[in-house]
């Protein structure tokens, strides 16, 4: 009876508990729903349920707006509308039919009309009475609703004073608590509601944080632009000036001279006094503007989990920028935000670590305060990190001894010292957790920096310690690379992750200049986790800003309907820095570097190339000419680019022939291959990504999908090594070769524009984003010589032993001590990126992807890059 009530009331196919249905999947599914909506409405009308058939094609039309099907969505609407004239309905539905007309207006881009007629619908509710709890809830919900839409676009089309703005949005807010409390009367289906007025609720502070935000961030504008700058000059000149004229003499008053200094002095002090109440006006605006913006974030992070990554994001960026000015509202903050809201910034959080006081509230105690609830709250997510920053002194030996001759790091004591206390907080409430997580850690930096001997110029496999071999059954603790859900009660009871349980005694080595080890931790579950404990030059801390990164545009990605639908998105993996030179990086399992696959491993023939095509030039050869040609002119280079690229053919298609030998795996594969090229090429251009030799770039056997690993050279560090890189990405012959016989044209272009244009649409968020990591005080923005060198050196390179010519550089702390002026222009290079400025020139979507792709194709290019990148491979 209930299911038959739902489907003659037109709500059987809304996102109820009998459709069971989400939003997201209508959207995405809805040139299937289509009929099934056709269908829907005939049965009803046979029914004769008018009241049903006028809500499910009101609901229809939702959809069809959602989905950007505008002219279903009109045509809809006029049959409600019609039918509206026809029956006799209650004022409740008849505002829901209005509020979707002006929505479908808005969208239609006639905004004149859907604004005018939406004030008409806020004074008609605004003194609007209702005669019982029912009538008073509803008559508050839909209130809420007109004013979010009022607000929203006269905020958008700037048709209303900041003030009144603020007051209907405002209104918004106050009639949604309203609601939620007049609906503890209601005893009917409403209570279903509950969650839908939260989450009405939370959009509405949402919005309303975000005006205040833009008008902080446009008078923060407006007093950094050179006429502000020019004005507060003048404001200093004038009173100067006014200074002069008061140690003037007065005079009788009655010689016209007088009267002519009397009036100008006048005049002179009411300018003056207006500009500087013109100047005191915008700084009581900015610092009211700020303080409502924080606020109004707050009580969307309370309310609901709506928008949590972009408001977490911009609420730490507003407060390490005013941490004096705002710090008793971020007490007040921290007091009332669930901390789970705060791990994805737990690294950034940490960096800003510093000595504070008892009793005292400063930036530094309240960053000690959130830390050490986070790490109580969230131990297994928090902790990792904790020991990292404890272990800021440790050099390359893993020792606290060597770390100012070894590591090279600039090390600040009194973050360590911060850390160690939070640490030590956290002990008192429960030691054996603390000391599990120690023996943890020291087992992960022991293997790290294992030394490796050689016999006869081949690597040595190092035994385990014996410490680390009889390791065991930690109960407290996971495996350090793998995920643990979040707890949002914060109990983790037994059972939530499965804990460590040993090594397996044997290691393995994987190649490269620092030779790290591969090593496998079992669970208690038994199963096996293949782990890369790292120690060298290369900083783990970077490559673990990057996985940030990319996971938050992966949550960009799967937000828009368009990009979801093609699962859109970078494969990443875990990475957990313990030292500032040792860290533990998770294995890709079934994966291998599109190198090894090409060419083979060093000094053997195992690759496709010689196994396909053996009558081209070996790899080797081809390097070899290349790097004659390393110092010459440009048309010397793009001469001898040309002649190897007609002597050694593309053949990386012959992957997914051998790897899928079924018709439809193999083109299902070959298409999440060319999207995951798309979706890595566009992000990896936009964040700079460079250093993309074919070593760094993995494929993964069974989804064919690319992994991209050492993310160490990022935000345009690759435009100046020694060798400029001239190339936005890795577009290379046998990575289109892999592309099918269309190359970029068709997926890849068009995935290619949609990433864009998912990344363009949220410029400010990613740029908030962005600003937050690359002002991290630990963020290490120089490309010192090592850094450099090693950039430019690969271990399949045999023209020399590149390993001794990098044996005796170290870094030095003064690489580190990079000026704030590096971090503005990365994010000024990331600012014009997405607004499509290339050369000056401003492109649309399209083409700034035209561009792209053309710049990373070009042999003119790709010629003037370091032969160890393997542009002709």
């Amino acid at each position: 009876d209930a299911g038959l009530h739902h489907f003659k009331g037109g709500t059987f196919l809304k996102g109820n508990k009998f459709g069971g249905y989400q939003q997201s999947s209508f959207v995405d599914n809805y040139a299937l729903l289509k009929p099934l909506f056709k269908l829907y409405t005939s049965v009803l009308t046979a029914l004769e349920c008018k009241l049903g058939l006028q809500k499910a094609c009101l609901h229809e039309a939702q959809v069809s707006r959602m989905a950007n099907d505008l002219t279903q969505s009109t045509s809809n609407m006029g049959v409600v509308k019609q039918m509206c004239r026809v029956c006799k309905l209650d004022s409740e539905f008849e505002v829901e039919v209005k509020l979707e007309e002006l929505r479908n207006l808005w969208d239609q881009d006639l905004e004149r009309i859907a604004l005018s007629e939406c004030k008409k619908l806020y004074d008609a509710l605004e003194f609007k009475n209702g005669r019982d709890k029912r009538e008073w809830m509803v008559r508050h919900i839909q209130f809420s609703t007109t004013c979010s839409l009022l607000g929203k676009w006269l905020a958008s089309s700037s048709s209303e004073s900041p003030s009144e703005i603020c007051k209907i949005l405002s209104a918004a807010c106050t009639n949604a608590q309203m609601g939620i409390r007049a609906m503890d009367g209601v005893n009917d289906d409403l209570q279903e509601k509950q969650q839908d007025l939260s989450v009405m609720l939370c959009n509405a502070y949402f919005n309303l944080a975000q005006f205040c935000d833009r008008q902080y961030r446009a008078i923060l504008k407006e007093q950094t632009s050179p006429q502000w700058q020019a004005r507060q000059r003048l404001l200093a000149y004038t009173d100067k000036q006014l200074e002069l004229l008061a140690t003037k003499k007065k005079g009788s008053g009655r010689s016209s001279a007088d009267k002519e200094f009397l009036h100008y002095k006048a005049m002179a002090t009411r300018f003056h006094e207006e500009d500087q109440k013109v100047a005191m006006t915008m700084d009581t605006n900015k610092h009211s503007f700020l303080s409502q913006s924080v606020s109004y974030y707050e009580s969307t992070l309370v309310t609901a989990n709506l928008h949590d990554n972009e408001v977490v994001f911009r609420i730490c960026q507003l407060w390490f920028e005013n941490s004096d000015e705002i710090q008793y509202a971020m007490e007040k903050l921290i007091d009332k935000v669930p901390t789970h809201k705060f791990l994805c910034l737990m690294y950034q959080i940490g960096s800003r670590l510093g000595p504070s006081k008892r009793g005292t509230v400063s930036f530094e105690s309240l960053v000690s305060k959130l830390l050490t609830k986070m790490c109580f709250d969230h131990p297994h997510h928090t902790l990792p990190h904790m020991f990292a920053f404890c272990n800021a002194g440790r050099g390359k030996d893993g020792t606290e001894r060597d770390s100012k001759s070894n590591a090279g790091y600039a090390v600040d004591t009194t973050k360590v010292l911060a850390a160690k206390a939070i640490l030590q907080r956290v002990r008192k409430k429960n030691s054996q957790l603390i000391d599990q997580y120690v023996r943890m850690v020291d087992s992960y930096i022991q293997l790290a920096v294992l030394p490796v001997s050689k016999n006869e110029d081949e690597a040595v496999v190092p035994n385990m310690p014996r410490s680390v071999k009889e390791l065991r059954d930690l109960e407290h603790v996971p495996i350090l690379t793998s995920k643990v859900d979040v707890d949002e009660t914060c109990q983790y009871q037994a059972g939530h992750f499965a804990c460590f349980s040993c090594f397996q005694p044997e290691l393995k080595l994987v190649g490269g200049i620092n030779a790290p080890k591969l090593v496998t931790a079992i669970d208690s579950n038994g199963k096996k986790h293949m782990q890369l404990a790292k120690s060298g030059n290369d900083d783990l801390r970077q490559d673990a800003v990057m996985q940030q990164l990319f996971n938050l545009v992966n949550h960009l990605l799967s937000a828009c309907a368009k990009t979801r639908k093609r699962q859109l998105g970078l494969q990443t993996y875990n990475v957990v820095p313990l030292t500032p030179a040792a860290g533990l990086v998770e294995w890709v399992q079934d994966s291998i570097p599109l190198m090894k696959y090409l060419v083979g491993e060093s000094g053997k023939s195992s690759g496709a190339h010689r196994r396909l095509r053996p009558q081209d030039w070996t790899y080797n050869q081809c390097l070899r000419y290349l790097y004659k040609e390393q110092n010459s002119r440009p048309a010397a280079k793009r001469e001898t680019f040309g002649r190897i690229c007609k002597n050694f053919q593309p053949v990386m298609h012959h992957f997914f022939l051998e790897h899928f030998p079924n018709t439809s795996e193999w083109f299902q594969r070959r298409l999440a291959y060319t999207r995951s090229i798309a979706a890595s090429s566009m992000v990896g251009y936009v964040v700079g990504l460079g250093d993309r030799h074919p070593s760094n770039i993995l494929i993964h056997a069974t989804t064919a999908e690319v992994i991209h690993i050492d993310l160490g050279i990022a935000f345009e560090q690759g435009r100046v090594l020694k060798i400029p890189e001239t190339v936005p990405f890795r577009l290379t012959r046998d990575v289109v070769d892999g592309m099918g016989v269309s190359g970029v044209e068709g997926t890849m272009r068009r995935c290619s524009e949609e990433v864009m244009d998912v990344l363009r649409a949220n410029k400010d968020l990613i740029l908030t984003i962005v600003g937050v990591f690359i002002h991290d005080p630990l963020y290490k923005w120089a490309l010192s010589p090592v850094k450099n060198l090693l950039a430019q050196m690969d271990e399949s390179d045999d023209f020399g032993n590149l390993q001794n010519l990098s044996s005796g550089l170290e870094f030095t702390s003064k690489d580190s001590n990079i000026s704030n002026a590096d971090a503005e222009r990365a994010i000024m290079k990331v600012k014009e990126k997405l607004e499509g400025l290339e050369y000056g020139e401003r492109k649309s979507v399209q083409g700034q992807v035209q561009h792209l792709l053309r710049e990373a194709q070009d042999p003119e290019n790709l010629s003037l890059l370091y032969c160890g990148w393997g542009p002709w491979l």
